[in-house]
């Protein structure tokens, strides 16, 4: 999938529950007994200057126009 700029994401993720359960799950031997069969998230708070790529937007229709 792609944001509003075009960076692509998640094209890598694993396809598949098998696989998806090993790179998500913490595993016996990977750390201490206490984490085995648990997980964790990462979160990012994006904030957008709107106006700025509205601007953007508006100069590369201009150009390729």
């Amino acid at each position: 999938s792609q944001d509003l700029t075009g960076f692509e994401d998640g094209n890598e993720n694993p396809k598949g529950y098998e696989l998806r359960a090993k790179v998500a799950l913490i595993c016996d031997g990977d750390d201490v007994p206490i984490h085995i069969g648990g997980s964790f998230a990462l979160t990012q708070k994006w904030k957008h200057n709107l106006n700025q790529w509205a601007r953007y937007i508006d100069n590369l229709w201009q150009f390729y126009t």
